[in-house]
Parts: C-alpha cells; structure tokens; sequence
C-alpha cells in the first residue's frame, strides 16, 4: 500500500492514497470523520467489525467491502467508481441516505440495509398541529 496516513486531534484520521489503499480494522467498531482522499482505490476489511463512513470522502477509485461492515452516512461516503462487496459482508445505509449512484457488485450473499440504530434525535418545541383544542370541536369534542 502507498498511502500517507496523518492522525489529526479529535480522533479524526485524514488518509491520503497515492495509490490504491486497505482499510483494515478486523473485530473492532470504528467511526471515521476524516476524509480519505486521492487517486487511489479503497479495500475495506473489517471481519468481526464494523467501519463508519460519516462525511463525503475524495478519494477517485473504485471501493472494495472485503470483510464486516461497511456502513455510509453520506451520500459521498465511498468514490464515485464500482462498489464491490464480498460474501458473508453487509453493506449499512444511514437513514438520511436515499440511494446510491455507484455500480455494485454482490459476490455471494450480501446483506445490504438500513441503520436501525438512532444517529441522531432531533426534539423541537411550538406546535401549531392541526387539531383543535378540547371543547371547540377539536379532538376530544365537548
């Protein structure tokens, strides 16, 4: 692999691949806020585990799920080349997500979903709802 990798503060990890790159986190949950950046492809093995795409990512090859998890909570989470997954892998899309662009390939038996888990929640007072309040003919009636 010929990649420069630079751990910046806040747990945020920034990948540059001048070539083509693996990813590989075996039996362990990881969450990336960084970007992954340049010419080069991405193989992401996480057997056991599970890697988070969060943000958009640069990097212009194509991607490769060859283990575990690969979950993406932006649109722009993997390049715009082929998306490639391995058997016994899964494939995780964050709710926010309506759809991938890429050209993917299952090999074998893929599990590909929604996140069930709760990302965010977002909680927001007013109102100004439909019904009306009780005795004026709103729900309730009086």
């Amino acid at each position: 692999m010929n990649s420069t990798w630079a751990l910046v503060l806040a747990g945020m990890v920034v990948v540059t691949f001048n070539a083509s790159g693996t990813l590989g986190m075996n039996s362990i949950n990881s969450t990336l806020l960084g970007r992954i950046s340049g010419a080069g492809a991405l193989t992401t093995n996480a057997t056991g585990g599970k890697i988070n795409l969060m943000n958009a990512n640069t990097y212009t090859g194509t991607t490769t799920l060859s283990g575990g998890t690969l979950g993406l909570y932006n649109a722009s989470a993997i390049s715009a080349g082929a998306l490639t997954a391995a058997n016994n892998t899964t494939l995780l899309l964050g709710r926010t997500l309506t759809g991938l662009t890429n050209n993917i390939t299952l090999n074998g038996a893929v599990t590909v979903g929604y996140d069930a888990n709760v990302e965010y929640l977002v909680v927001a007072g007013g109102g100004g709802g439909a019904g009306g309040a009780v005795g004026d003919g709103g729900l309730g009636g009086a």
